[in-house]
Formats: C-alpha cells, sequence, structure tokens
C-alpha cells in the first residue's frame, strides 16, 4: 500500500509561490514588459500545468502579438481542464478563426430554410403573398355574412390565427385606399409586433407596444473605478458621455486612458471599449486589462462589417486592412458583452456567437437645441438627410420628388451631407433647393429645424438593413413626420411616420403629407411622444444595469 503525507505548510508554500509569481508577472505587464511576463507565466505552467488562469493569460499575451497557433495551443491546453468554461471557449473561438479557413456550408434550398434565410438577411419574415390576402377576404366574407358570425369565428380560429398577418394587410390597404395614413401607420405596427412575436417567443411586448428583451439584474455591485478606452479622447461622442455620465452620477470613477492615474490595475472594476479596431494603442490596452481578468464591455456604433468601401468613415474605422479586421476580431473575443445601438446590427453579430445586447442611441435635454421650435415658415420644406455617397438611394426617388416639386409650389428642398445628391436637383430652381454641410451629431437639431417632412430612402444593401433608427428617433424629438425604405428598425420604431415598399407608395405618401398639415402635425406628436423613451438619462440606466450584470457575473 502506498502512504502518502501531506503537509500542509509545503502545500502553503507552494500557493504562496504560485501567487507571488503571478504577482511579479502582473507587475511586468503594467509596466509593458511583455516579454519578461511572458518568461513568467511560461515558467508557472511548467512548475504549475494545471493552474488554467496561467495558460489564459500567457494565451492572451501571444494573441495579442499575432502568435495565433501558440495561442491556440495554451487556450486547447486551459479547456481540457475546464471544458465547460465559457470565457475559455471564446478564447479558443478567437484563435481558430484567425489560423483557420471556414469550410463553405452547402446553401439550403427547401422552402422552410429559404424563408429563414429571407427573414435572416432582412430582418422580417416572409412578406403576407396574395394567396393568403386572398384567404384572409374569402374568410372575413364568411364571417360578415354568415347567420351566426361567433359560430364561424370558433370553428376557424386555428386558420384565423395563422391569417392574422394576411388580415391587417386587408386592413391596410383599405386604408391606405382611404387616405388614412395615420391608420395605415398603427396597423404596420400592430402587424409588425405580431409577426415578430410569431418569430422569437421568447421577447416581449412593453407597455409602449415596443419588442423587447427584459434586462433584470438580481445585484448591484459598487463600481468604484471605470477605464475607458476611446478612439480620440478629445472628440468624445454623445455616446459616450451618456455613459460617462450615468457612471459618475452614480458614483463612480470614470478614467480615460490617457490618463490613467499610477494606482493599481486591480483597482479597475470594469473596462468600457469604444470602436477599439480603430486604434491600435487602445487594443494593446486591452489586451492587458483582458490578461488581468479584469472585465470588458466593448460598444459599437455602427456595423463596421458591413460599412461600404465610399462611407466618409471607411478609412478611419471600415475593416479594408488586415490590421483592422484582426483588431475587431480580437475585440469582440476579448468583451464579456458587447453593446450595439440597433435590433438588427445586434442581430447580425449574434449570428456568430457573441453576447450581444442593444442600448439604442439617444438624446439629451443638456443640448437645448432639441427643445428649440423652428421659425414659421410658408414653405414645406422636404429633408434629405445623408452621407457622402448617398446619392445612389436617392436616385430611384429623384423622379418622384422633382415632380412634387412642381406640382406643389410651395414646397421646397433641403439636402444635407451629399454635394452629389444636391447636384442630381440641379434643374430645379435655386431660391428652391439649399444644401448643408454633414454636421456632428450635436449640431443635428439645427439641420432638423429646416425641414418639415423627412424622406430617408435606402437601397436593400447589407449595411443599409442593419441601419439603425437614429435618424428617425432625432426627426420625432423634433416633431418632423418622416417617409423611409422599410428598413427592419426602422420598422420597428414606427412612431412618426411611414415606410414606403415602392415608388407609388412613395409618391402617395409625400403627395398626402404636403397635403394634409393636420397629418403632419398627428404623426409629428406621436413620433415626438415615443421619442421621450430614448432621452439619455433612460438609455444610460439601460447601459449601468447591462454593466452592473457583467462585473457581477465577473466576480461570481
Amino acid at each position: 500500500m502506498e502512504i502518502v503525507i501531506e503537509n500542509p505548510q509545503i502545500m502553503d508554500y507552494d500557493m504562496n509561490d504560485l501567487k507571488q509569481r503571478k504577482t511579479i508577472g502582473i507587475s511586468h505587464l503594467e509596466n509593458n514588459n511583455f516579454k519578461e511576463a511572458v518568461n513568467v507565466y511560461k515558467k508557472i505552467i511548467s512548475d504549475y500545468p494545471e493552474d488554467v488562469e496561467s495558460y489564459l493569460l500567457l494565451g492572451d499575451l501571444y494573441i495579442a502579438n499575432e502568435d495565433y497557433p501558440s495561442a491556440e495551443k495554451l487556450y486547447q491546453k486551459a479547456l481540457t481542464l475546464e471544458p465547460n468554461n465559457e470565457v475559455i471557449q471564446r478564447r479558443v473561438k478567437l484563435s481558430t478563426f484567425e489560423i483557420n479557413t471556414h469550410a463553405s456550408e452547402e446553401i439550403p434550398t427547401d422552402s422552410v430554410s429559404v424563408s429563414k434565410m429571407l427573414q435572416d438577411i432582412t430582418g422580417r419574415p416572409t412578406p403576407v403573398t396574395e394567396a393568403e390576402i386572398l384567404s384572409a377576404a374569402t374568410l372575413l366574407d364568411s364571417i360578415v355574412h354568415a347567420h351566426n358570425p361567433a359560430e364561424i369565428v370558433a370553428k376557424n380560429l386555428e386558420q384565423i390565427d395563422n391569417l392574422l398577418p394576411a388580415l391587417i394587410e386587408l386592413n391596410i390597404r383599405q386604408a391606405k385606399n382611404d387616405r388614412r395614413f395615420d391608420l395605415v401607420n398603427m396597423l404596420q405596427a400592430l402587424k409588425q409586433n405580431i409577426e415578430s412575436l410569431k418569430v422569437e417567443p421568447n421577447l416581449t411586448i412593453d407597455q409602449n407596444n415596443r419588442i423587447t428583451n427584459d434586462i433584470q439584474i438580481s445585484t448591484k455591485v459598487v463600481l468604484n473605478n471605470v477605464v475607458f478606452l476611446v478612439p480620440d479622447s478629445e472628440n468624445k461622442s454623445e455616446r459616450i458621455l451618456t455613459f460617462q455620465n450615468v457612471l459618475e452620477k452614480n458614483g463612480t470613477n470614470v478614467i480615460f486612458a490617457d490618463f490613467e492615474p499610477d494606482f493599481n490595475k486591480s483597482d479597475i472594476d470594469l473596462v468600457v471599449s469604444f470602436n477599439a479596431h480603430v486604434n491600435p494603442a487602445m487594443m494593446e490596452k486591452m489586451a492587458s486589462y483582458s490578461a488581468q481578468r479584469i472585465p470588458l464591455v466593448l460598444d459599437l456604433d455602427d456595423d463596421f462589417e458591413y460599412m461600404p468601401i465610399n462611407h466618409p468613415d471607411y478609412t478611419n474605422a471600415g475593416l479594408g486592412s488586415l490590421e483592422k479586421s484582426r483588431s475587431y476580431t480580437a475585440a469582440m473575443l476579448f468583451a464579456n458583452l458587447i453593446t450595439v445601438p440597433g435590433e438588427s446590427m445586434a442581430a447580425h453579430i449574434k449570428e456568430t456567437g457573441y453576447n450581444v445586447e442593444v442600448v439604442p442611441f439617444g438624446w439629451s435635454k443638456k443640448n437645448e437645441q432639441w427643445q428649440k421650435y423652428s421659425a414659421l415658415r410658408t414653405s414645406v420644406n422636404i429633408g434629405l438627410v445623408g452621407i457622402q455617397g448617398n446619392f445612389e438611394d436617392v436616385q430611384k426617388y429623384r423622379r418622384i420628388i422633382i415632380r412634387i416639386l412642381r406640382e406643389y409650389p410651395q414646397t421646397r428642398l433641403v439636402v444635407c451631407g451629399d454635394p452629389v445628391t444636391y447636384k442630381m436637383f440641379e434643374n430645379i430652381s435655386e431660391n428652391r433647393r439649399v444644401f448643408l454641410p454633414r454636421v456632428p451629431a450635436e449640431e443635428m437639431p439645427y439641420i432638423l429645424n429646416q425641414i418639415d417632412v423627412l424622406l430617408v430612402p435606402l437601397n436593400s444593401t447589407p449595411y443599409h438593413l442593419v441601419s439603425t433608427d437614429r435618424l428617425l428617433v432625432q426627426a420625432s424629438v423634433k416633431g418632423i413626420p418622416w417617409i423611409a425604405s422599410p428598413m427592419p428598425d426602422y420598422i420597428r420604431w414606427q412612431a412618426g411616420g411611414v415606410t414606403a415598399e415602392n415608388p407609388d407608395e412613395w409618391h402617395s405618401y409625400l403627395r398626402q403629407f404636403i397635403q394634409d398639415q393636420e397629418l403632419r402635425k398627428t404623426l409629428g406628436q406621436a413620433g415626438k411622444k415615443h421619442a421621450l423613451l430614448r432621452e439619455d438619462v433612460i438609455i444610460g440606466e439601460q447601459w449601468f444595469s447591462l454593466i452592473n450584470k457583467v462585473v457581477a457575473n465577473s466576480k461570481q
């Protein structure tokens, strides 16, 4: 029989030795001595081959140095020790992504798969077919003319449930024929909510008829120090300031990386990185914090994977270079949570398995321009607000806009952002059109004050299909009715305007908006009321709840 004698003093000595070595390794990291830190952790793994934390930290250091094969070996070893550890699984995924080429999958051709694919691409279920419309009309006619309508309804409950979107579509068409665009708006919102519930039964509708995920946090942790990694500390976005304000309101010290004090990194409760791939220095810091097991939140304010090459921000933030593409992927894998401003954008990123939550764009009463009314005018100003290169989206509707301008002499065109779009209307008298350059977000109220009806035409590109509702929300804050292409997030917002499926609908809606001042006022008020839900104090608290949950989970 083998006799094993356990000496507690020796065991304590081993644990103290491990702790001391890790402290030395962390000290090297804090002083940016990565080579020395690697050597320390290599020796730790040699002497303590079951210490999972050391495998992860060393793997993170290799990732930061772009040595992906070595990182993968370390992560795989850690995974054999803790197979169910989600953090390790994400690290394995990161390293594998960098060194392997994914095999292409066979494209499904059955009707169910094609319908699902269409929904994934567009963010919407398969449209109601004409056959369903006809079935709904027949069923409705039989109910209306029956001697006992209740009996007919009772016998056809399942069919009514299946045809409910088609029944609503019938009413939408009738409302359009009757020029009841306020009713069209409400029916479209109802139809979207019903379709979304059928597709995603785990979602709920709140008291404002918006589809939401309930975000609840059981424990509110104390956040003493939070580090913000920003691309440019001299030019902080409104979104960054919103998050900073809610932290400081709750007693948290916010440190921007450029001004980081000399206290121990163990005093940091959370790191929040904004568009981390834009600045290589941010990525280095993010890797360092991740290696020290500090929870990380990554905020992305645009879908950079889909950003087109002609986008004005592409040179700075697009994924055109291998370095930025790798940094983007690494940042998402390092993050415990990714926050994005739109539902469609979140759905796109979730497809690759990341932990993503939606924190929408908001607006602040601190910017007094949002509360100021535009000057009274006799003209009805039609607005096109876009970015450089936006003319391709407007091209299809150019004739409709010109026709309206000629048909209604009280109209005026306001083009903001894209000079090529403005040039497309050069055959319109100069005193009936004006160009305004692209402005920062905080100056958008001034632009919107020049507009009475906002047009947002977009082609169905991957980038546009994940567009956020930011512009519609901004228009709603100012009480401006809008007409937009049916992008998924636009349909979800709904309030204050209508989405148009084709040129005929664009023309019909625009004529009605120009003619009916009361309709413009009614829609504007509806949008303004709904926009109160996007005030920055509300958005900030939503984000604060999410990061509390991240920190609480990291301490378990």
